[in-house]
């Protein structure tokens, strides 16, 4: 139900009712005559409600009809309140609880009775009305799946299971002080989604300090980074979670990499007591009782940057309107932001929570550096990472099995040992200041300026995000422009309305009804607005 503008509805001085002392037959004639033009000023509720308190004001002048008004009132009760909720759209409620105030207090006996239940029976039905205003919709009824949804769906199953086979199950580099076990992780998005995740735990014997959702890029899978996550938790002394994300934009339900529904549901892992986290936790390493710590940091890479963004969003906006205290901050690995989800995913999370990019040279798959411009439009006069001199896209997907490493390496390019070296070393080194608050161990180059970062591999070179962007040529342009247009593609017609999820969510924890938007978010699977 949605409200006229009260400027609109609100009557005049000259339109409100006169209130008179006196109730007679004069009275009577006077009000009789008002009530047209009240009619045409004010909505039908302040009309019935006015109508019916000058009929009973009559009635009460004669003592003989008084039972009957008590009568009449008691069988009209009911009625009244649900004509009251009808009506409210059209109503100014300030000038008729000012009218029904007057009119009690100037009134007697049954009058005054009258007017008194009048009032409570008005504010009752506006009490509904802006209950049933702030109540959050239900999510949109889900249409079915097209043609192209299941032969979409049927190629990334096969394509999965090949991946599946060729990636192997996670291990670990010689000599590495991690341990690594494979499960299954329930996550609640559409009508259940079941992901694998490797789990990776350091043996030092001193409690982890956090843990860490790692998501591999599109087309890829966690075994592919299983080099970079190990070195994550030894480095970090935190524990590893790298789950394994299919990249099916023909989803029906938007359950895929860069699904908001995804996004959302990865973010709910989070909340509460994180059963399905620990459970996933307990199967990788039967026997063996984990505390998972309750600090977490988000880290993504090409299309699993823009999951991690569209996670932290969401789970600040489940904390409340601080953000969450346990996202400890967020690292993105060289991608970009088309169709958005990073840009809106980090534009909710609070500036007090860091949020970092690396990146390589300019190239397509980063959309010639794009990131550079939207983090400093995000957050403006903050640091919020740094280009890898050099830097191609395989840099951050080191992993122990070779067949899949070459045919990235082959396809996205060959990366410098150096700038490899150099991603798990600053990513360790951000990820150990964001779990401590404080910048003991990270590198934070200011806007422009060049700095070395020494490894066991030799030096690499990273330049601070905030300096000049990088200018595109006319080809790049073009290109840019074209490759900008596949984030409107869309196939979730069966997704739900996330932002009504959210909404209900929000319900569920605070007990009220939540009300608003979320910044943009999709309203049909992974669409825009």
């Amino acid at each position: 139900m949605t409200g006229k503008d009260p400027s609109k509805a609100a009557p005049t001085d000259e339109q409100k009712p006169s209130v008179r002392p006196t109730v007679g037959e004069d009275a009577v004639e006077e009000d009789a005559a008002e009530k047209g033009s009240d009619h045409d000023a004010a909505g039908s509720l302040k009309h019935a409600i006015t109508d019916r308190l000058d009929k009973l004001a009559t009635a009460a002048a004669k003592p003989d009809v008084e039972t009957d008004v008590k009568k009449d009132i008691e069988k009209q009760e009911a009625k009244d309140t649900e004509d009251a909720i009808v009506a409210a759209d059209d109503a100014d409620v300030p000038a008729q609880t000012e009218a029904f105030e007057a009119r009690a207090a100037d009134s007697a006996g049954p009058v005054h009775e009258v007017a008194s239940a009048a009032k409570t029976r008005q504010a009752t039905a506006t009490t509904a009305v802006a209950l049933a205003a702030a109540r959050p919709e239900p999510a949109t009824t889900p249409a079915g799946p097209t043609l192209i949804n299941v032969i979409g769906t049927i190629f990334f199953g096969l394509f999965d299971m090949f991946t599946n086979v060729i990636a192997g199950p996670p291990a670990v580099p010689p000599n590495s002080n991690v341990r690594v076990g494979r499960s299954t992780l329930q996550i609640d998005c559409g009508d259940g989604y079941t992901a694998d995740a490797d789990w990776y735990v350091p043996t030092s014997q001193e409690p982890p300090k956090g843990l860490i959702y790692l998501q591999h890029g599109i087309l890829a899978n966690a075994s592919y980074y299983d080099v970079t996550a190990a070195a994550l938790a030894e480095w970090t002394n935190s524990i590893v979670v790298a789950p394994t994300i299919t990249s099916n934009i023909f989803a029906c339900d938007s359950c895929f990499l860069v699904g908001d529904p995804m996004h959302f549901a990865i973010a709910k892992l989070f909340s509460g007591d994180r059963a399905a986290l620990n459970a996933s936790l307990d199967a990788a390493f039967e026997g063996e009782d984990f505390a998972l710590p309750q600090k977490y940091v988000l880290v993504g890479h090409s299309g699993g940057s823009q999951l991690a963004a569209g996670v932290a969003g969401y789970a600040s906006k489940l904390a409340g309107p601080n953000g969450s205290p346990d996202l400890a901050g967020v690292i993105l690995f060289d991608t970009n932001d088309i169709g958005g989800f990073l840009s809106r995913g980090i534009a909710k999370v609070p500036l007090t929570t860091p949020v970092y990019y690396l990146g390589g040279d300019p190239s397509l798959i980063n959309n010639f550096d794009e990131m550079g411009g939207v983090m400093k439009w995000l957050r403006p006069n903050q640091f919020t990472g740094v280009h890898l001199i050099g830097g191609v896209h395989t840099d951050v997907p080191q992993g122990t099995n070779p067949l899949p490493q070459f045919f990235m390496n082959l396809f996205l390019g060959f990366p410098k040992p150096e700038n490899a070296a150099a991603v798990k070393l600053v990513a360790s080194g951000w990820i150990n200041d964001m779990f401590s608050t404080g910048r003991d161990t990270g590198i934070y180059p200011s806007p422009g300026a060049a700095m070395d970062v020494p490894t066991e591999s030799g030096t690499a070179h990273v330049v601070g995000l905030g300096g000049p962007l990088h200018q595109l040529s006319f080809f790049e342009s073009l290109v840019s422009f074209f490759y900008g247009l596949t984030g409107n593609l869309r196939f979730g017609f069966c997704a739900a309305d996330v932002d009504a999820l959210l909404a209900e969510e929000l319900a569920k924890s605070t007990n009220t009804f939540a009300v608003g938007t979320t910044h943009g978010l999709c309203h049909r699977g992974s669409e825009q607005t």
